[in-house]
């Protein structure tokens, strides 16, 4: 059995990434498909519809949706990772029992913490057409610096959901712990990221080049076809936030399967 919980290099990270979701596709494609592809058509046909309003709840509703997914695909790749097998249900199981609550108070303070970078930058994006010269450069100055600003608290507090999980922390005993265990790794964990996202490109390229070919002309197909897809892509994300947080945790506590397994237990 592969052992997942030791340093891992850039490449390790996405390579085991792939390894793990072929290892638990079908219980880890579950976990995320079930609770969201209803938004995710929902999203679809509101948009097509030009309904703003439909489309925002689906938006609000499925961020709910994904604040349990999150920690059910962290239990499921825990499990991989000892090997054992994974299961949708158990995952649930262990959210719903243990968790719930703490997940969505931990989660909001989060968005919280992006929203205050995010929301001025939004702003001054939906302004930036009305500057004109030298008033146009400090808005883009200041978007810049908003955007790295945004960048990085995402960077320190994505360890958070799994922290609630596996170590029962939460509100702001998560968030400052995420913070700890992601100094000095922010821009590794945003490399690999990137990275990840590239490839995922590639699949989508190559995903929608055998769409044109398959001569799919009706649209409500295409959304079908497009909204599947993005399910079986997403997960991949997920496996790997919780695939650093581990590394995370193994180069600066000496993590091992013995205290995930202990973890699990709690």
């Amino acid at each position: 059995m592969r052992n997942y919980l030791q340093p891992q290099t850039t490449g390790d990270v996405l390579r085991n990434t792939f390894a793990i979701y072929g290892k638990g596709f079908l219980a880890i494609f579950l976990i995320y498909f079930l609770p969201i592809v209803p938004f995710e058509i929902w999203k679809a046909e509101a948009k097509a519809a030009n309904n703003t309003g439909l489309f925002v709840l689906g938006n609000i509703v499925g961020v709910v949706a994904n604040l349990f997914i999150v920690g059910a695909i962290a239990i499921a790749v825990s499990d991989i990772c000892l090997g054992n097998k994974p299961s949708a249900a158990r995952s649930y199981k262990r959210v719903f029992s243990t968790i719930p609550g703490k997940l969505l108070v931990t989660n909001f303070l989060t968005t919280m913490c992006w929203a205050i970078p995010a929301l001025p930058l939004i702003m001054l994006y939906s302004n930036f057409s009305k500057a004109s010269g030298a008033g146009r450069i400090l808005v883009s100055a200041a978007m810049i610096a908003l955007l790295a600003l945004f960048v990085t608290v995402v960077l320190r507090l994505f360890f958070a959901p799994s922290i609630v999980i596996l170590e029962g922390m939460w509100a702001f005993n998560a968030l400052r712990r995420s913070i700890a265990l992601t100094r000095g790794y922010n821009w590794r964990n945003f490399a690999v990221l990137i990275l990840l996202s590239v490839v995922v490109l590639v699949i989508l390229v190559v995903v929608s080049t055998l769409f044109i070919l398959l001569n799919m002309k009706s649209a409500f197909a295409g959304r079908i076809f497009t909204v599947v897809v993005a399910m079986i892509i997403a997960p991949l994300f997920f496996i790997t936030v919780v695939l650093l947080y581990y590394d995370s945790r193994v180069r600066k506590e000496a993590y091992d399967n013995a205290a995930l397994a202990e973890d699990l237990r709690r």
